[in-house]
């Protein structure tokens, strides 16, 4: 009987140490359990909020979908010149896709937006060393040839040859021998009578090639022909020519000229081969009218090299002569001092000129060189 009774005893005791065991276990593991679900919800939710954060707002310069913005996303960035957000975008994608021509393409074109137009080409050409389809092979030349051709046909047109050498001389240096481009670098230097690098450039081309002769005729007979562009004032008769008030500033005159309907103070800079306006005018003009923009060029000025932007903007008027369409360059706030820019020979060429000085007059009579 007493073995009975203690049996039952131990019994009783390993039964309740074992439902204390679960209770305990019970008490302390699910507040745990609790506590970590409520972490995961919590954590899911600032998830999801964040998540609904990033769709909601606009992506912005430093906050981008790298993994989900679409190539026409993209596009559209360039198209609505978000220029800087686009380049730390395709910073971003092209560390995780280097090879992607889509992006690589795209990024030639925002050059084509921000860098020197050379630049652009020379990156253009960079990308042909990839390995492409027969396709992409041949829309990558054919942008070339269309800048190529579009870009010297708008500088010869506005005689800028200083630029037009500027924009061709570091092709002409690092791209394989292209004829395009030596007899667009020789005009360049020959109309500026550089004759020994205009000779020395087309020394790569064939003695007998018909253009290099056609060529060096044609720039003898502009240069024999070329009018003086600053008249001396007692050689003339004032009575043909018609003059424009001038303001004086220092040892330089300022000109009143409009473009469209807005009205800018220039300064006559003979040594200056293109107009340039600074970037205060050009945003003026551009609200009042549809630019045409050319591209970015090295320019030189006194204080050294700039990047500047040349666009082609219309009506332009001076006195009573008017221009239907003038390329521009733009410079930046600041750069000139009392003018808002510098009235260059892309339109003093087209005149017989010669200044008053102690009228302060600009005397202009148009030439025959005109067109």
């Amino acid at each position: 009987m007493k073995y009975l009774l203690l049996l039952a005893l131990l019994v009783s005791v390993a039964g309740n140490i074992w439902l204390y065991r679960q209770w305990q276990k019970a008490n302390f593991s699910t507040p745990a359990s609790k506590s970590q679900e409520s972490s995961d919800s919590k954590q899911n939710n600032g998830e999801s909020k964040l998540s609904d954060s990033f769709s909601a707002t606009e992506p912005t310069a430093t906050i981008l979908p790298s993994q989900g913005a679409s190539i026409n996303t993209l596009k559209a960035m360039l198209a609505d010149g978000r220029y800087s957000a686009l380049r730390f975008e395709l910073q971003q994608r092209l560390r995780q896709k280097p090879d992607n021509i889509e992006l690589l393409l795209l990024e030639a074109e925002l050059m084509l937006k921000t860098e020197p137009l050379s630049d652009a080409i020379l990156h253009y050409y960079s990308l042909l060393r990839q390995p492409l389809t027969a396709e992409t092979r041949q829309r990558i030349e054919q942008r070339i040839a269309q800048l190529l051709q579009h870009t010297i046909t708008e500088l010869k047109n506005a005689q800028s040859w200083d630029l037009l050498a500027q924009f061709l001389e570091p092709l002409y240096q690092q791209l394989p021998p292209s004829e395009q481009i030596v007899l667009g670098l020789a005009e360049a230097y020959g109309q500026q009578r550089k004759f020994i690098l205009m000779e020395d450039t087309l020394a790569s081309l064939s003695s007998n090639d018909p253009q290099v002769e056609a060529m060096r005729q044609r720039l003898q007979s502009a240069i024999d022909f070329r009018p003086d562009a600053l008249a001396e004032e007692s050689t003339i008769d004032q009575s043909d020519y018609q003059t424009i008030p001038l303001q004086r500033l220092g040892d330089h005159y300022l000109i009143e000229i409009a473009f469209g309907s807005v009205a800018a103070t220039l300064l006559i800079d003979t040594g200056a081969s293109t107009t340039a306006v600074s970037q205060t005018v050009m945003n003026a003009i551009s609200r009042q009218q549809d630019t045409n923009r050319i591209g970015v060029f090295n320019l030189r000025t006194a204080g050294g090299m700039i990047e500047s932007e040349m666009n082609q903007v219309f009506n332009v008027q001076l006195g009573d002569f008017s221009f239907p369409e003038l390329n521009v360059m733009t410079l930046q706030n600041g750069i000139l001092s009392g003018a808002d820019g510098l009235l260059g020979m892309n339109v003093l060429r087209h005149f017989e000129f010669s200044i008053d000085q102690q009228r302060s007059l600009l005397l202009l009579k148009l030439n025959d060189s005109r067109s």
